[in-house]
């Protein structure tokens, strides 16, 4: 990292994937640093930054590079007074540019922040790399403010920046079925989390002074595992049947726009399940990992809240979304790898419920062996192999694999004594029981070694 005159600087922020925590080092006295942990062959976001300094971004750069060298000057910036919509200047306010949204290797990267405060005479000066850019504002109570700009490589730029009145946006939690308002629900902007509002005794939250667009809200209760709004601009989470038992997420997008009325969000109680994970033995199993299924089908109930691990005592409480009419059950997975598979009674559920006492076994796990072969009769080496539980109560796209070997032999191992369906790549759909060559329908016992399993590949 070096400077206009080909000098070290030290103490260079050096930050990889600016959108989460991680994956950061400081340059040393000689302008050197070393970011480790990173995958090989991979195109990674880059970002140096130091204050008094411009910064460098660099959006896809490769890893394994050992000649990296950038230089960083002040010579590259905004500058301006920040006005309240009377005209006065406004000290001590944040000033921030926005780079985003960005397309990465693969993802898309929302915002790219560089920021900056007013000193006493709301003057700031953001110092920046050359990009596009939307410069903002918001200050509680005087207004907000949002202005594109674009700016080269050594260019600095005058641009004032005046608040104007804001949008409100006022939602209200209820719940889904007595529509009674909730007090508690937290919820914040994505991405801003010091933007944070709870529900109050009648359920409102409001946010001031935001700027007109699509915005998304991170949803947060204890006490409650679906939500759904009518004005929610993903059209599955207009309503309960769009929301469903494996597509629930934590945030909702609104469009923020002058005069809105407020937005009501229903929320529906959790079904509380609490019990015990215990080893084949009945010893208590601490560390295993509690989630919610969709009994006919193998699909996980999909929410980060959603999963849970058991207390060095093997106790665990989970909180999950009603089910009414489809059946759901509870599956353990060991994660010390030495038991298969445990799952309880597939059971009907209504919010508010509480299930108390389940008692989940992990099982002994069987092991099947067998041959992966082509249509021709020849081995078939490094393919796939996987079982599939045919009554659908763990599951369905994690099941125990492996690969054949050169001789297109294979071992599974801990696999749940059940009738499974033995798989080879590529596989059928995984809720269907497959009769074809490129399956094999088993029946197993706890402990038991199956061998002599021949399994026909199909061409990829």
């Amino acid at each position: 990292m070096l400077n206009d005159k080909d000098q070290p600087i030290e103490g260079v922020l050096v930050d990889a994937w600016t959108s989460q925590p991680g994956d950061q080092t400081r340059t040393d006295k000689n302008g050197a640093f070393l970011l480790k942990g990173l995958a090989p062959n991979q195109l990674i976001e880059l970002r140096f930054s130091k204050k008094g300094l411009s910064p460098h971004y660099i959006l896809k750069q490769d890893t394994g590079v050992g000649d990296l060298v950038i230089h960083l000057n002040d010579h590259t910036y905004f500058e301006g007074v920040v006005r309240s919509s009377d005209g006065k200047p406004l000290p001590n306010v944040e000033v921030r540019g926005d780079q985003g949204p960005k397309k990465a290797d693969h993802f898309y990267i929302d915002h790219v922040w560089t920021t900056t405060t007013t000193d006493a005479d709301g003057h700031y000066k953001l110092l920046v790399a050359a990009d596009d850019y939307h410069l903002q504002v918001r200050v509680p109570g005087a207004g907000v403010a949002r202005i594109a700009a674009t700016i080269g490589d050594g260019e600095h730029k005058t641009q004032d920046i005046q608040l104007s009145a804001g949008i409100s946006f006022v939602a209200k939690f209820v719940d889904s079925e007595s529509t009674v308002p909730i007090e508690g629900v937290k919820i914040w902007i994505r991405n801003q989390k010091q933007m944070t509002a709870t529900s109050d005794s009648h359920g409102i939250v409001t946010f001031p002074n935001l700027f007109p667009g699509k915005l998304v809200f991170v949803i947060s209760s204890p006490n409650h595992a679906r939500f759904w709004s009518e004005d929610n601009l993903d059209p599955d989470g207009k309503s309960p049947e769009g929301v469903g038992l494996v597509s629930q997420t934590d945030v909702a997008g609104f469009d923020i726009k002058p005069d809105m009325k407020p937005v009501t969000i229903f929320m529906e109680k959790a079904v509380t399940v609490s019990g015990l994970v215990v080893d084949p033995t009945g010893k208590p199993r601490g560390g295993a990992m509690v989630e919610p299924i969709i009994s006919k089908s193998g699909d996980i109930v999909v929410s980060s809240k959603l999963m849970v691990i058991t207390k060095d005592d093997g106790t665990f409480e989970l909180k999950i979304p009603a089910s009414f009419d489809e059946a759901c059950n509870v599956m353990a997975r060991d994660m010390g790898q030495s038991f298969a598979e445990g799952v309880s009674t597939p059971m009907k559920t209504t919010p508010g419920q509480q299930i108390d006492n389940i008692k989940i076994h992990l099982t002994r796990g069987a092991t099947v062996k067998g041959r992966v072969v082509d249509k021709n009769g020849h081995p078939v080496a490094n393919r796939e192999v996987k079982a599939f539980a045919t009554d659908h109560l763990d599951a369905s796209f994690s099941g125990p694999n492996t690969h054949t070997d050169k001789s297109g032999h294979f071992e599974l191992t801990l696999i749940r004594p059940t009738e499974q369906s033995i798989q080879v790549a590529p596989f059928v759909e995984a809720r269907q029981r497959s009769k074809e060559e490129s399956a094999v329908i088993v029946d197993l016992k706890p402990g038991e070694v199956k061998d002599g399993v021949e399994l026909t590949a199909d061409d990829f």
